[in-house]
């Protein structure tokens, strides 16, 4: 979904 979509980049921009 683009909820998903959206916390898998904020994750990501998280974990970088």
């Amino acid at each position: 979904t683009l909820v998903e979509s959206q916390i898998a980049a904020t994750e990501n921009a998280k974990f970088s």
